[in-house]
């Protein structure tokens, strides 16, 4: 995974060795000496990574993440900021509201960046969270391209609102000694937490609310790593319960290889022991964030897949949807050689109830003729509206004597009992038919024609069908007696 990064240093020594380092790796590496040269290449556009020294001037860094972040165009930008941990100055906190915590780190994070690493971290931690940002980069711009195209040009922005009440799970090696800093934040937290032993399978169940936030505590109670990290992050990706919640992996101080690795494996982002309740709290609280937000994301994505396929008076599929699925069957029936069926159904004299009891009343009529017909077909049966009062059946896998008893079945579910008019009591009910068209095809041998062609046939036989059974008296089943395309290969016309 290689992406286009921004390397920001004054000292030219610094910016040659992180440019040979990430160019290794093959990343589309670019230099600048000040933050301003950087804000104005991110302004281009094309930036997948800034990565600058905090220690530049710690304001003007702040600043730059502030500015990054509040700009449509460069937000998406991932910011790392690499930095010395530092003592508290008692006598700049007051002055510097930056520094309130005594921490340059703090304050990076508040101010936007979206990871701090220490001065010093080895090249294969480096570029692991360098591929970690890109991971979630790209992992933004796919769900905000599918939430919308407007939204990959930075426009219509779901706000973030507040917070609602996470679920985190905290996995630990050290059950009988919690770091400080995890006890303080969890009990911090408004949502339900649990606590598991690391190696443990930690899954949803039940009624649960799903976890938002893993912290994977894989600090022994000697001090050293667990060897049990791999597997752990290794399980939470894998199931499909967690593996859009948030992971967050504490190591220990210098534990590089084993920190490189969590974040390869899927890990967000990981942190020493050394941390502080602060950094931690923040960190919980962004990382949750971005988990409610993607949530949010891929929520909109499948409500707009449900709007694209589904008609909205009936809950059944409209016509585009099912003219995929049939043409899907087709293909299917030319390689098992199965038959099937394809009905053309239609309300009768449907006009005539929406001018007598109002269009209210129509649309809870072709409602209820879409229950009965969806109650009354098996769960491989297709069944869609494809009209104002129209429907289509598609019977895959059986016979042609089948395929017209279940025509007859749906015909008679329709008019055995009429549809209410209203909830009042005293209003009668409406009689309800259907005039039904049927096109079978018992079987496809090799050499047929494609399944768009077939498609394109059965339902033209079928409408034939279905205006015959509409001309010769409706409420009836008529089978169509010639499928024009599969006719001419049958008899060797085609």
């Amino acid at each position: 995974m290689s992406g286009r990064i921004v390397i920001v240093d004054s000292i030219a020594t610094n910016r040659i060795m992180l440019r040979a380092t990430l160019k290794s790796a093959h990343h589309d590496v670019i230099t600048c000496a000040t933050l301003a040269e950087a804000e104005a290449l991110l302004a281009s556009g094309n930036t997948d990574v800034a990565l600058f020294d905090l220690a530049l001037n710690p304001n003007e860094a702040l600043d730059f993440c502030q500015r990054v972040k509040a700009d449509p165009a460069t937000s998406p930008v991932r910011l790392i900021a690499l930095a010395t941990r530092i003592r508290p100055d008692r006598d700049e906190g007051a002055a510097n509201p930056w520094r309130q915590n005594g921490s340059d780190r703090i304050a990076a994070l508040r101010a936007g960046a979206d990871d701090v690493l220490d001065k010093g971290i080895s090249p294969d931690l480096l570029l692991a969270s360098i591929r970690a940002a890109l991971r979630a980069r790209n992992k933004s711009r796919e769900l905000a391209f599918r939430d919308g195209p407007e939204r990959v040009h930075g426009f219509a922005e779901a706000t973030e609102g507040f917070v609602r009440a996470a679920r985190i799970a905290l996995i630990t090696a050290r059950p009988d000694a919690l770091h400080p800093a995890i006890v303080k934040v969890m009990s911090r937290q408004p949502g339900p937490s649990s606590i598991h032993g690391l190696g443990e399978v930690v899954t949803n169940t039940g009624n649960a609310p799903p976890v938002d936030l893993y912290i994977v505590d894989a600090v022994t109670p000697d001090g050293a790593a667990c060897p049990d990290l791999v597997r752990s992050i290794s399980d939470l990706r894998a199931d499909a319960t967690s593996r859009h919640a948030a992971s967050l992996v504490i190591l220990p101080k210098g534990a590089d290889n084993d920190a490189a690795i969590a974040l390869d494996l899927g890990a967000n982002t990981q942190v020493t022991d050394e941390i502080n309740v602060d950094e931690l709290a923040h960190r919980v609280r962004s990382l949750i964030r971005r988990k409610q937000r993607d949530d949010r994301q891929r929520d909109n994505i499948r409500h707009e897949l449900h709007e694209a396929t589904i008609d909205s008076k009936t809950g059944l599929y409209n016509e585009r949807h099912a003219r995929r699925k049939l043409e899907r069957m087709a293909d299917h029936a030319l390689t098992s050689g199965a038959g099937f069926g394809v009905m053309m159904l239609d309300i009768d004299h449907f006009k005539t109830i929406n001018d007598t009891w109002g269009h209210p009343v129509g649309d809870r009529v072709l409602a209820e003729v879409a229950r009965r017909l969806r109650d009354n077909l098996r769960a491989v049966d297709l069944v869609a509206r494809v009209g104002g009062e129209e429907f289509l059946v598609v019977i895959p896998e059986n016979t042609a004597e089948n395929v017209l008893i279940a025509a007859e079945r749906l015909r008679h579910v329709i008019d055995r009992a009429p549809f209410d008019a209203s909830s009042a009591s005293n209003r009668p009910g409406i009689p309800v038919t259907l005039s039904i068209g049927v096109a079978i095809i018992p079987g496809l041998a090799p050499g047929s024609p494609s399944s768009d062609q077939i498609v394109a046939s059965m339902l033209v036989a079928a409408d034939d069908a279905l205006y015959k059974a509409k001309k010769t008296g409706r409420n009836r089943v008529v089978l169509a007696t010639y499928v024009p395309v599969i006719t001419a290969v049958q008899s060797g016309g085609g």
